[in-house]
């Protein structure tokens, strides 16, 4: 995130307090999922990685980064383009797939009209050998 962010924020300038180093993506997984953050001050509290009294003194100035529902323009455009990466990738996945189903089929036809060819000739008593030279 960039530096602004955390500016004005109590006890977010030096190393991340014990454990709660591993609670950072919080924000980003809630977002993602529920399209916003939660409106509930526990849980704001609980993503930001502090305590009640230091979300209530920290709170203006996050909610700064935020319009209303606790929606922010750049997190929202982020989503939209990572949406639109992945139906890209995945159609693409799809397809290279369906390519490759398609070229085992024609081997697998291939391979059983050779078969069956080869075999309905060795049946009438005619082998097929190689021309002999000379």
């Amino acid at each position: 995130m960039d530096a602004p962010l955390y500016r004005g924020l109590p006890g977010r300038h030096g190393a991340p307090e014990r454990g709660r180093a591993r609670r950072g993506p919080a924000a980003h997984h809630q977002y993602w999922q529920a399209g916003g953050l939660p409106s509930d001050d526990r849980q704001l509290a609980r993503i930001a990685c502090m305590g009640a009294s230091e979300w209530k003194r920290a709170r203006p100035v996050v909610a700064a980064f935020f319009a209303g529902g606790w929606k922010h323009k750049r997190m929202d455009a982020e989503l939209s383009h990572a949406e639109d990466v992945i139906g890209k990738r995945r159609a693409a996945a799809h397809a290279k797939h369906m390519q490759m189903q398609v070229h085992l089929h024609v081997q697998m036809m291939v391979i059983r009209a050779f078969h069956n060819h080869h075999h309905h000739h060795n049946h009438q008593g005619i082998l097929h050998h190689p021309p002999s030279v000379g």
